[in-house]
């Protein structure tokens, strides 16, 4: 099974991204539903965010999100302390699906995660890919979007990674300053018809073309998804004898690492 990560900055098009791919009968995880999912009324998350965070809770004892939003992107502890709460739940969310779609025999999935390298789950996947935009265009998506004022918006970009540290990190990048049409033909490149079953990846450039990796990086990415089959394969076997292995793996993702850019062997950019 291939795991591909699908990253980016706010309002830059995950989103459309990712919905697209699942009309492409592509399964898709994801991170910011399950993470609103893990502050549902009623769950131990949300409970925990309310004893932590109550100046973001409403009279009638419900908490308000955003006044949430604004505290914890105003606030780089406050930040930390909901991500301790949130990040645990979505994680072992995450292991679960995982191997629930590799029990119905799907080749490869893509994890939708905006803290994708913050988390460090990119070690996890066999290729990653970012979307990006123009610094202009994404403050302006962001504004119309969610209604906010320049001074929120830019608050809101400033308190993620750098949008060009992903792009270092990533093995593939599209910049979305186009039309939609044109961001369909990018995925199309990037994630729809890129196969590894003869060693070949699909790379962008302008205009896309064909460009053959090193034999590393291709066997880099098969022997990720070795792997990940040999532990979905055993923790299926493990389930009936031992009930927490997604506990464990959660525990092991959710150690913090430093984050640097690693030497890619390949890198491909797009232009919409």
């Amino acid at each position: 099974m291939q795991l591909i990560g699908l990253t980016g900055g706010i309002a830059t098009g995950k989103t459309t991204a990712s919905a697209y791919l699942q009309q492409q009968n592509i399964p898709v995880i994801d991170a910011d539903l399950l993470s609103r999912q893990a502050l549902e009324p009623g769950t131990s998350g949300y409970q925990k965010a309310c004893r932590l965070f109550p100046q973001a809770v409403d009279k009638g004892g419900l908490l308000n999100r955003g006044k949430l939003g604004d505290i914890i992107f105003n606030d780089v502890a406050a930040r930390k302390k909901l991500e301790g709460i949130i990040h645990p739940e979505v994680q072992s969310a995450i292991v679960k699906t995982i191997i629930w779609y590799w029990f119905r025999g799907y080749c490869r999935v893509v994890l939708d995660i905006p803290l994708l390298f913050e988390t460090r789950m990119d070690r996890w996947m066999s290729y990653t890919v970012v979307i990006t935009v123009s610094g202009e265009l994404q403050i302006g998506r962001l504004i119309e979007r969610s209604h906010l004022t320049l001074e929120q918006a830019e608050s809101r970009i400033a308190a993620q990674m750098p949008i060009n540290t992903k792009c270092k990190l990533a093995d593939v990048v599209i910049q979305n300053d186009g039309d939609i049409g044109a961001l369909y033909k990018l995925l199309d490149v990037a994630v729809v018809r890129r196969w590894m079953g003869n060693k070949q990846i699909l790379f962008l450039s302008n205009p896309p073309r064909i460009t053959p990796p090193t034999t590393q990086h291709c066997c880099n990415i098969v022997h990720k998804s070795t792997l990940l089959n040999y532990f979905c394969f055993f923790v299926s076997l493990g389930t009936v004898f031992f009930p927490f292995p997604a506990l464990i793996m959660t525990n092991a993702m959710s150690v913090e690492m430093p984050v640097t850019p690693r030497t890619n062997n390949v890198s491909g950019t797009a232009t919409a």
